[in-house]
């Protein structure tokens, strides 16, 4: 009545093996707790395989996370996680066996029907090589704070958010960046919809890079990565014809204040 208990266990065409296993106990509505353990051969192929994964593909990685979530307070839901993962093989960033945390908490606030707050806190700690010391390997620890409001109605919605960001190494001096983000919606009619993204950012570099989510496509997943001083205006229009066809459009627009480039786009 309490236990939900699941797995997985994929091979590919040359019998390399990926497993997934998770447990979830409630033992209250308000609580649950969960436990995932994964396995991925470091030769496993699977083009389109997803799970939870720290990696940017299912392979060659080990882990453990622990999580839970309890909203037992009065329109207060609490969130945390702890994710230990390891990486036996190499991978881009390192030449040889790595590991890494990552921990998670966050907090949202239901302060009435239409309006939400919400707090986060994210921390990964991974090694990978010194730059220029192949095979020699360091801590890179990147800390991220997210502070968001929301505004939902049946027919619009806004979210505004204010990000920073702290990249730490034992060989390089604390990187640091921060940004504000604005994402609205609306839709007039039952089969037309319009969203749009705004957000200003300043980084001393990639590492301390703010992440953002914006207005996508059908079936697409956009998670922009923002970096160095600039803007980045995105948006999105689907109109759907009948009960079979959809169009949609969206235009891109990044501009950075401290480099001669800006990049448009739209598809």
């Amino acid at each position: 009545h309490h236990w939900t208990i699941s797995g997985e266990l994929a091979a590919d065409a040359k019998m390399h093996a990926a497993m997934s296993q998770t447990i979830i106990y409630q033992p209250l509505d308000e609580l649950s707790i969960t436990l995932q353990h994964r396995h991925f051969s470091r030769k496993f192929t699977s083009q389109f395989g997803e799970t939870s994964q720290q990696a940017s593909r299912v392979a060659n990685e080990q882990g453990v996370m622990l999580g839970g979530k309890y909203s037992g307070f009065r329109n207060l839901e609490l969130r945390a996680y702890a994710d230990l993962f390891i990486f036996p093989g190499n991978t881009f960033t390192a030449s040889q066996t790595s590991k890494g945390l990552e921990l998670m908490a966050e907090g949202n606030w239901h302060v009435s029907r239409p309006l939400s707050l919400m707090l986060r806190y994210k921390m990964k700690n991974r090694q990978q090589d010194v730059t220029g010391f192949r095979g020699i390997l360091e801590y890179r620890q990147t800390h991220r704070i997210r502070c968001s409001a929301a505004w939902q109605q049946e027919t619009y919605q806004l979210r505004a958010a204010l990000d920073a960001t702290i990249a730490t190494r034992q060989t390089q001096a604390n990187r640091l960046g921060w940004g504000a983000s604005l994402r609205a919606a609306v839709r007039p009619a039952a089969n037309f919809s319009v969203s749009a993204s705004a957000a200003l950012f300043f980084t001393d570099d990639y590492s301390s890079a703010l992440y953002i989510y914006e207005p996508r496509l059908r079936n697409t997943f956009t998670n922009t990565a923002l970096y160095y001083h600039g803007y980045r205006l995105a948006a999105v229009a689907s109109w759907k014809i009948g009960k079979i066809f959809e169009l949609s459009a969206k235009y891109g627009c990044l501009h950075f204040f401290n480099k001669k480039e800006k990049q448009k786009n739209s598809f």
